[in-house]
């Protein structure tokens, strides 16, 4: 369970998040939603980790997590774009995914039922060209 209370966040004079307060976001799939420049990102990262708020608190099952980082292993997260490296093939990707993880993976069912065989070995920019950023979300959580 995630609840954010008072968070806030500045970049220069620019503020960025406002008071912010979420309560009890149970297990399932949390989607931010606003336009541009709203903030969607700079919350998700914070919550992530990624960006420290300025104040306001963050907790996860009831634990404050703001400078803490074991927490992230029980969250997923799938950006709207991904950025690897293009020479990254893609069995190296599984591995980098399966070494942040550090939990059993379900690796060779995906490569089957994605038909992956022989895909393996191709840079990442060419096999992300071959298929559909849905199909690539579902392989990368």
């Amino acid at each position: 369970m995630i609840s954010i209370n008072n968070l806030n966040k500045s970049f220069g004079k620019l503020k960025v998040l406002s008071d912010i307060k979420i309560e009890n976001i149970d297990k399932g799939v949390l989607a931010v939603l606003g336009p541009n420049g709203s903030g969607k990102t700079t919350l998700l990262k914070c919550i992530l980790g990624m960006v420290i708020p300025d104040s306001g608190t963050i907790q996860f099952n009831n634990n404050h997590v703001i400078g803490k980082y074991r927490y992230r292993e029980n969250l997923s997260y799938m950006p709207q774009f991904t950025n690897f490296p293009e020479n990254l093939r893609l069995f190296e990707l599984f591995d980098l995914i399966k070494n942040i993880r550090n939990e059993k993976t379900i690796e060779s069912e995906l490569i089957e039922n994605f038909g992956l065989e022989e895909s393996l070995n191709k840079k990442y920019l060419i096999f992300q060209e071959e298929l559909s950023k849905k199909q690539i979300s579902y392989l990368l959580l």
